[in-house]
């Protein structure tokens, strides 16, 4: 009863804490601080493919991981994944053996951006095995926008509006392994190269910096 202001961090899971608790949620998305970095340029095959994050079996990364494999030898894809199962880990390593698609140790948070900036596109979709994932958020995608990476993303609802607005990458038909390898190749050179420019826009506006405001506003409004 003492809270003062509740916070998610996208907007349909406000509604359904607003719907569940009789309380006003504000949106304060998973923003990463603002980097300077000059879209890296690459004009040529193979195109370096990559995501980070958490290796868990109700994301279903096999997805990602068979989307490129399919995709063929003008695609490489790198996963930087802490996964916890021992089993997940081995099923993921050989699905991917003596392919295109090299399963890798996590990079440090502080490193994340520096690190996927290499890159030349970003694979994010996360399977909507439960409510929280069906509207995910998640900062990685706000991370791979630091690092200039137009986004090969899955169907969810508020990663499709931004990389839409921004015409920073494209959404696949579906969460499975077929559509996402149709997704990726549909983006040419030419494509890529444009949507790492729309990034720059998109870094700026969907900062930190920007959405930190949001929070120090209801803060200071807080009467101690």
């Amino acid at each position: 009863n003492k809270v003062k202001t509740n916070f998610c961090v996208e907007k349909n899971l406000c509604k359904k804490w607003e719907d569940f608790s009789g309380v006003e949620f504000k949106e304060l998305r998973n923003f990463s601080k603002y980097h300077s970095f000059e879209p890296k340029k690459n004009n040529s095959y193979p195109l370096k493919i990559v995501h980070h994050g958490i290796g868990n079996k109700s994301r279903k990364i096999e997805n990602m991981i068979k989307g490129v494999i399919n995709c063929g030898n003008n695609y490489e894809g790198y996963f930087y994944l802490d996964t916890k199962s021992k089993s997940l880990d081995r099923k993921l390593k050989t699905l991917s053996r003596n392919t295109n698609v090299f399963i890798m140790n996590p990079i440090e948070e502080n490193s994340l951006i520096k690190k996927c900036y290499e890159y030349d596109l970003a694979i994010l979709s996360i399977f909507p095995s439960n409510v929280n994932y069906k509207y995910c958020l998640p900062n990685k995608l706000f991370q791979f926008i630091q690092s200039r990476l137009p986004i090969v993303a899955g169907p969810t609802p508020s990663i499709i509006e931004i990389i839409n607005d921004y015409k920073i990458g494209v959404i696949s038909k579906s969460f499975n392994a077929k559509d996402l390898c149709t997704a990726i190749k549909s983006i040419s050179i030419d494509d890529l190269i444009e949507m790492k420019h729309n990034c720059n826009k998109a870094a700026k506006d969907l900062s930190w910096e920007n959405e930190s405001n949001i929070l120090l506003s209801s803060v200071s409004k807080i009467k101690f």
